[in-house]
């Protein structure tokens, strides 16, 4: 009251004769709101930075609950808001100081629940204050982290002093390295109600010194010799590796100039020559005969450096001694690599093409031939395959002497890689060049002993003439490689010259590669089926699936006509699995039809199986398509079972080991060993259109006998290709009770497959 000068004698004056001051002017305003309303008013008040009143206007109310009067409440609340002010204010400089701090801060519960972080702490650990405050270390961090966390705060607690330790963890940022201080604070009873962790990252620090660390154990065990030289060429240090080389140990030169170790072989302009440039470049590097303490000289290949500060003076000169002769012997080592096979020695592809330009020259002038001589090797990779790579590799050496011994000086051997080998040769006549490829064939065929094995293989040549065949390199080469691939196809173990046939077939082929790309692209291929019939019931036993390719303009419709391409560019496994597919959805579609079939014959290649992961995606279809292993036969060529290749056998077992049946393809040609037919699993052979083309006593004679071996084995014999009746009764006489062809009927479409069946 004494505050607006009010006394008794205020009593029952009109509001508008009080002493209040101006600020307090709509006060009457608000007594004659609450008079007629009956609702309280309370409004702050705050005339000045360092004034504050809160104003209460409580109505009073008679027994009739009628408003007889009001009673005004004003509170200066001045000093309380102040001293409020001040510490919101604090408070705000605090946190602003905690949130620029270098350092880490967290604070956390007596319970281990975060209280507080700052802005360092979401930098460090990734972490925005909204993912922390109210979790504990094991609902943010990994267990081992958080344990860390935990255990190092308990130990705080338990001596109620402050723990300086250094936490290192691993976050998705990195790993990081932290000095910390943890330390309790206590509440008025002396007890403790939160744990503060103040952390600086020396993370960098302690990446640096293990740099530091490591640059000093390379620096003492590098093969190279170091010597380090202050900013006034004052030797500082050297390595180990230079004592050994010089003579001197680490104290004899310590404080002494380079010049020590200058040799009178070197002019003064050399030296000045070596200062100059470590001033305009910042290093030098040559060779340099160095003076060692016996006082000899040695010749070293020198390096040296300029090291700059902080400031971009120079601090030190730093000078790497190499070996000359080693780094001599390595560049002539990188270079012969460069042109040279490493296994044989023979001079690689792009030295075979440089001689070749020369020899060309040399032709061309003299008017003589020149010839490519590409020389693969027969039955090379069942060698590798079954005897390992290193008796290949052993072969290999011995091949290269024998076949170096059939041409002269003047002429030159090379390899390509694998098993080719290409001879070029000049010559007067073609007799010449036939008598070099003679003795080749020759040498290959002797048995070889290699590590205690005997071994026999053979060469396939393909020969290209210069002018005849070409009259570059390039295309020399090429239809070399040409002519070996006609050489194997009609029986290996000998040599072809180049024809413009075989160039007609190498473009054919092109196009049926490139044909077959663009089928596999765009799904073009399509199947047809061929049954097989039981000779003497005439019902149908089985079907073989065979693949076409739809709406070929360029008529290679038949699977025969682009197997072999197909092989030879890769593409088998693709075209190959993707016909498996096409069957394996014709057979999902009769079961779903509830038809039952027989079993399907799918053709496959040696080369198919050779792939590591075909039996796994064969049994990936099966689970797809919910079919049975036993709907399935795989046909492989008898040409593939006689290479001998082990995968082949055992990949073919695990195929009969999931219920699917196997079948030798085209049996009587290759005359396959009994072993093998037992190796690889089958249980039935699939003979060849040769033996039953045209029946004669011979024929005849071998043909029982292969229908008895199979009766041994218990294998079931199925004739192909039959084409009259005359072969149909040729094959009951000796005892073939299954056959194919189309005397029985031509493949035919699914549709049309389940007709006959039907029927």
């Amino acid at each position: 009251n004494r505050r607006f000068h009010l006394n008794n004698g205020s009593f029952r004056k009109p509001m508008d004769t009080l002493n209040f001051p101006d600020y307090f002017e709509d006060i009457e305003m608000r007594l004659n709101k609450t008079l007629q309303t009956g609702v309280a008013e309370n409004v702050i008040i705050k005339p000045s930075s360092q004034e504050t009143y809160n104003v209460f206007i409580t109505p009073i109310f008679n027994s009739r609950e009628r408003i007889t009067g009001a009673i005004i409440v004003i509170i200066d609340n001045s000093e309380l808001v102040l001293a409020h002010e001040r510490i919101e204010k604090s408070q705000e400089q605090l946190l602003s100081i905690m949130n620029n701090s270098l350092a880490v801060i967290a604070l956390k519960d007596n319970a281990g629940r975060y209280e507080f972080v700052n802005a360092r702490f979401e930098e460090v650990f990734g972490l925005h204050a909204d993912e922390v405050v109210g979790k504990t270390d094991l609902q943010i961090f990994e267990r081992e982290t958080a344990k860390q966390f935990r255990d190092k705060d308990l130990d705080t607690m338990r001596t109620l002093s402050p723990l300086e330790t250094i936490d290192e963890f691993t976050l998705p940022l990195g790993k990081v390295t932290l000095n910390s201080v943890r330390f309790p604070i206590f509440d008025a009873e002396g007890t403790i109600k939160s744990i503060c962790t103040q952390a600086t990252d020396i993370s960098k620090e302690k990446h640096a010194n293990e740099q530091l660390r490591l640059a000093g154990k390379i620096f003492e065990r590098t093969s190279e010799a170091i010597l380090v030289t202050d900013a006034n060429e004052k030797i500082v240090t050297a390595n180990e590796t230079f004592t050994e080389v010089t003579g001197y140990t680490t104290q004899e030169l310590t404080g002494n100039a380079p010049s020590m170790l200058q040799s009178s072989s070197h002019s003064d302009d050399f030296y000045r020559g070596i200062r100059a440039s470590l001033s305009e470049r910042g290093f030098w590097q040559g060779e340099a005969e160095i003076k060692v303490k016996s006082g000899s000289s040695v010749t070293m290949w020198l390096t040296v450096n300029a090291v700059k500060g902080g400031d971009g003076d120079i601090v030190n000169y730093v000078a790497a001694f190499s070996d000359v002769n080693e780094i001599k012997d390595m560049q002539r080592r990188i270079e012969y690599l460069a042109t040279h096979d490493e296994l044989t020695g023979l001079p690689n592809r792009a030295v075979l093409l440089e001689r070749l330009e020369l020899m060309v020259g040399n032709a061309k002038r003299a008017e003589q031939l020149c010839a490519v001589l590409f020389i693969d090797l027969d039955k090379f990779k069942p060698v590798n395959d079954n005897l390992g790579h290193k008796v290949g590799d052993l072969l290999l050496k011995q091949v290269t002497k024998r076949i170096n011994k059939c041409i002269r000086d003047t002429d030159m051997l090379a390899r390509l890689g694998g098993d080719e080998f290409v001879a070029i040769v000049s010559a007067a006549r073609v007799d010449e060049i036939d008598e070099i490829a003679k003795r080749i064939i020759t040498q290959v065929e002797t048995e070889f002993q290699v590590a205690n094995h005997q071994i026999a293989i053979s060469a396939s040549l393909g020969v290209a003439v210069y002018p005849n065949d070409g009259i570059t390199s390039d295309v020399l080469l090429h239809h070399a490689d040409e002519a070996m691939y006609h050489a194997k196809s009609l029986g290996r173990g000998q040599y072809q010259y180049f024809t413009a046939r075989m160039m007609e077939k190498a473009q054919a082929r092109v196009q049926i590669e490139a044909r077959l790309k663009s089928a596999l692209q765009e799904r073009q291929f399509s199947l047809v089926y061929q049954p097989q019939y039981d000779i003497a019931s005439n019902a149908i036993v089985g079907m073989e699936a065979l693949l076409r390719i739809a709406n070929d303009e360029q008529d290679i419709t038949r699977a025969a006509e682009f197997i072999d391409v197909a092989e030879k560019a890769n593409l088998i496994d693709a075209i190959g699995f993707h016909a498996l597919e096409l069957v394996a959805f014709d057979l999902k579609m009769a079961m779903q039809k509830g038809i039952s079939l027989p079993r399907v014959s799918v053709n496959l290649s040696g080369k198919q199986l050779l792939t590591s992961d075909f039996t796994k995606r064969f049994e990936q279809l099966l689970s797809r398509t919910s079919l049975p292993a036993e709907a399935f036969k795989f046909e492989i060529s008898e040409r593939d079972i006689q290479k001998g290749e082990k995968r082949i056998f055992h990949r073919l077992q695990s195929l009969k080991s999931m219920g699917a049946v196997i079948c030798i393809d085209d049996f009587g040609i290759h005359q396959s060993a009994v072993a093998q037919l037992q190796q690889c699993g089958a249980s039935e052979m699939k003979l060849s259109r040769q033996i039953i083309e045209q029946p004669d006593d011979a024929s005849e004679q071998l043909l029982r006998a292969y229908i008895d071996v199979a009766n041994v084995l218990g294998m079931t014999v199925v004739a192909d290709q039959v084409e009259t009746e005359e072969q149909m009764d040729y094959l009951v006489s000796v005892g073939c009770e299954l056959a194919q062809g189309f005397v029985f009927s031509a493949p035919v479409t699914f549709d049309n497959m389940l007709e006959k069946l039907d029927r």
